[in-house]
């Protein structure tokens, strides 16, 4: 078995178990919300057209699958992008993840 497919599988496994088991691994152990809380809920949503409640639970979540997508398969592609562009785009993620979750810190808008 080729090794992606080791680490794709043990990395849905967990992914399973905490969405099963707990709302959110670090809210379970720290009881505080994480940065990426609400982007399972919010992924749920928007399989349900209800984009509204989507946005609500992470304003973020549409970055992730293709983030995660592009992790996966960059190897594979003809032409990946080059460390500065990769680099870039990472910054720029944490930032916007970071803007959001001070926004929703102060203003108390975590959805649960």
């Amino acid at each position: 078995m080729k090794p992606n497919l080791i680490y794709l599988g043990i990395f849905a496994a967990v992914l399973l178990f905490f969405v099963f088991i707990y709302e959110c691994p670090v809210y379970a152990v720290f009881g505080i919300r994480c940065p990426g809380c609400g982007i399972t809920r919010a992924y749920i949503s928007a399989l349900q057209f209800d984009f509204s409640a989507a946005f609500a639970h992470h304003p973020l979540f549409f970055i992730v699958a293709p983030l995660v997508s592009y992790v996966l398969l960059r190897n594979k592609l003809k032409k990946p992008l080059d460390g500065k562009t990769e680099t870039a785009i990472l910054v720029t993620v944490t930032v916007l993840f970071a803007g959001v979750y001070v926004y929703r810190i102060l203003n108390g808008s975590f959805t649960v």
